[in-house]
């Protein structure tokens, strides 16, 4: 069993939008990031969330950031 891979978040939203102000376009993003526990490393649900966060940003959302992202 690999204990490596890629968590990916997108959004592809149709591009058949029918809007008349390029401002009301909802643009494709993507974010992933990679995991790799062969090495050592363990991803918690909380780092998972962190990553979750930055993707909505990427969308605009604004998400707050607690102690810029420090867990404690």
């Amino acid at each position: 069993m690999s204990k490596k891979g890629t968590i990916t978040f997108n959004c592809r939203p149709d591009y058949d939008q029918d809007v008349a102000d390029v401002r009301g376009v909802v643009p494709t993003s993507e974010y992933s990031f990679e995991f790799d526990h062969s090495e050592g490393m363990q991803i918690t649900t909380r780092e998972i969330q962190f990553h979750f966060n930055a993707f909505l940003r990427s969308l605009g959302y604004v998400i707050g950031n607690d102690n810029n992202g420090d867990w404690d």
